[in-house]
């Protein structure tokens, strides 16, 4: 395992990976891009090389690509403008040798000094460019062949980031809701675009969907019957939308939709109970089988999407006696001395633990954001799910989804900022992350920590690569790239037993 050298950016939103790779003469070429200032940076991820700079009008708060990765977007908050770009041929010998400015390469601007412009992301065809304005205004589609708006929608109910997210790491960088953008969203397929709308008359609210091969024709409108609807999620067969109340309400609405225009054959509702606080996190399976919901009474529900049923209902406690098996296994950080001819450092290592092991957990909490299951993350194979109980912010649930059983637990000494799968099903890697100097790796035979070598760096978040063999981590500063030999097999974890007290011999 490798790691580059630090480079800066701007903030965590400028780090992006390319979503595909490049064709080339000899080669596929992933880019990686950072902003730094005005400057935004596109580097070759295999040397960090850089392969061009673009010069903005003014500071960089977002950047986008587009899904072909031929083109990418700078959000200027300051000057509600978005800039567009053209990526260079890479096989060209001034950019192959020393980089480009790319300043004479295609590029195009959206302007909205009226309305705003606080967040932009790209339509899955790469040829449309959505804006959301601030104050509730609007949202636009725009057109980059035409240059003109295709769509406005006004008023949208949430057109702007909000303090309630569903987390969900597995989202494309442009999906909306890893930009904290509510009730927008694209089908996977890319044929439809929905968005929540509220009737002013009734209040009631309703998931408008826009045919993009009609010309962006409303050709459908679900009513939903929720008291205050708060975000939804089309699954990842586009066969269904699954749509849930304000946190004060524990409610599910699925709508199940044919393929043709949208049409809808029924919906069916979900609640568990009622009188409580609800929903705080929710994911589609890969295999569209099961929604895995995480609610304030610190519980996991696996709803079945064909018996609309929890196949699976798994309580937070610290008391997890009654959720251990044979096959879980129990880790807990543990940071000893290490000594080298440079200077004394702490090294991370994990410790198996017994079933009696006491979960911490956060004493007091005013905060509800930080009563439930925050965060649900599923494997791409479906087969695992990952949560974190925001009462106990230092401990990773792993849950096996066949057999429905607790497949491990890691425990750590910070509060855990991430939690991030490998998209490559085959290798099974879960990697964390706690605003310290490590990484952490989890995989069903084995567990690692490895220290990032760059000076001051702490690890606040993780993005893998499409490939799954470069994890790019984020610093609030910094950005690293850890290589990963998907060759190889996985590095083993320095693993010690809870009763061996002696410093291990060396650090990963």
């Amino acid at each position: 395992m490798d790691f580059s050298e630090g480079y800066s950016h701007l903030a965590a939103g400028s780090c992006r990976w390319a979503p595909v790779a490049v064709p080339t003469e000899t080669q596929h070429v992933l880019f990686v891009a950072s902003a730094l200032r005005h400057q935004l940076i596109v580097r070759e991820s295999a040397s960090m090389r850089v392969c061009a700079i673009f010069n903005c009008l003014d500071d960089i708060a977002q950047v986008e690509w587009a899904p072909n990765a031929t083109r990418i977007l700078c959000v200027l908050k300051n000057q509600t403008t978005v800039q567009m770009f053209a990526i260079p041929d890479v096989t060209d010998e001034r950019v192959a040798h020393s980089g480009l400015d790319a300043t004479t390469e295609w590029q195009g601007k959206v302007e909205d000094k009226i309305a705003g412009i606080v967040s932009a992301f790209w339509a899955p065809d790469s040829a449309h460019l959505i804006t959301v304005s601030d104050f509730q205004l609007q949202i636009t589609v725009w057109s980059i062949t035409t240059g003109g708006a295709v769509l406005r929608l006004k008023s949208p109910k949430y057109p702007a980031p909000s303090v309630f997210t569903s987390t969900n790491p597995l989202n494309s960088p442009s999906d909306p809701r890893a930009l904290g953008i509510q009730g927008l969203r694209f089908s996977h397929n890319g044929r439809y675009l929905a968005a929540v709308e509220r009737n002013s008359r009734d209040w009631k609210d309703s998931i408008a969907i826009y045919s993009v091969n009609q010309g962006w024709k409303l050709v459908r409108r679900l009513p939903v019957a929720t008291r205050c609807m708060w975000d939804f999620l089309w699954s990842p067969n586009d066969k269904h939308i699954v749509a849930w109340d304000t946190p004060l309400v524990y409610k599910l609405v699925v709508f199940f939709l044919k393929q043709k225009k949208g049409s809808i054959v029924k919906s069916c509702e979900f609640v568990p109970y009622k009188d409580k606080l609800g929903i705080q996190s929710i994911a589609w399976s890969p295999n569209s089988q099961h929604i895995a919901v995480g609610s304030y009474d610190q519980c996991l529900r696996l709803i079945n999407i064909e018996t609309m049923a929890a196949d699976f209902v798994a309580k937070h406690t610290s008391d997890i006696s009654s959720l251990l098996s044979d096959e879980t296994s129990i880790y807990t950080e543990v940071r000893q001395p290490i000594s080298d001819t440079s200077h004394r450092h702490d090294a991370a290592i994990y410790a198996v633990e017994t079933a009696d092991v006491v979960l911490p957990r956060l004493t007091t909490c005013s905060d509800t954001s930080k009563l439930g299951i925050a965060t649900v993350a599923w494997s791409p194979d479906a087969q695992f799910c990952a949560t974190v109980n925001a009462i106990m912010p230092t401990v990773a649930w792993i849950w096996q989804v066949h057999g429905m059983t607790l497949a491990s637990l890691l425990i750590q000494q910070d509060t855990i900022t991430a939690l991030r799968w490998d998209p490559v099903a085959q290798y099974g890697r879960l990697a964390i992350s706690t605003n310290t100097k490590q990484v952490y790796f989890w995989t069903p035979q084995s567990t690692a920590c490895c220290q990032v070598p760059v000076p001051g760096f702490r690890v606040q978040d993780a993005h893998w690569s499409v490939y799954g063999d470069i994890l790019m981590l984020v610093d609030r500063k910094c950005l690293c790239c850890c290589y990963v030999a998907n060759d190889d097999n996985y590095p083993e974890a320095a693993v010690i037993s809870s009763e061996d007290t002696s410093p291990p011999q060396q650090e990963m």
